[in-house]
């Protein structure tokens, strides 16, 4: 590949969530400035501009993210022909029991792909293995990708970890 020339599908990093109240994040600012809708809209439009440059979408499995991609990808694409799935989904193995049907789903299709990381185990602390192991992911899926662009929407903790 020449200099400043881009690959033939060059992949955009998607990281978005929507704020939830849950017993481990007991901080409301994100739940505080949050709009579900604003975040469902501003995800679809990004999805389908990545699909409109003829780019690919990658993300870390995320239970209301991987719906909205496979929504998009099968609303936008007929078939894809050159073997390129346009949405591929990263998801460590530490959470394999729990990966929702949606993303098991665009794995199944011709729309997408599945990677597992591995699992990190971070001694007898769970919490540690979890963050351990989705800071594997997390690396695996931005070096194996090399994403030329990055989108950030809603949030947790883990979008501004993958924002950094």
């Amino acid at each position: 590949m020449k200099k400043n020339q881009l690959p033939d599908h060059p992949f955009i990093f998607l990281s978005a969530s929507y704020p939830e109240l849950l017993e481990r994040h007991p901080n409301e600012r994100y739940v505080r400035s949050a709009d579900a809708h604003e975040i469902t809209d501003a995800v679809v439009s990004c999805i389908d501009a990545v699909f409109h440059a003829g780019a690919r979408l990658v993300f870390g499995g995320h239970p209301t993210i991987s719906p909205l991609a496979l929504r998009q990808a099968m609303g936008f694409f007929d078939r894809v022909d050159d073997g390129q799935k346009p949405v591929v989904i990263y998801q460590s193995a530490f959470f394999e029991a729990v990966i929702p049907i949606a993303t098991r789903m665009i794995e199944q299709s011709h729309f997408g792909e599945l990677r597992i990381t591995p699992k990190v185990e971070a001694g007898p602390d769970r919490e540690a293995s979890r963050a351990a192991s989705l800071r594997e992911m997390r690396e695996r899926m931005l070096t194996e990708t090399q994403p030329i662009a990055a989108i950030f929407i809603g949030g947790m903790e883990g979008v501004e970890e993958e924002y950094e």
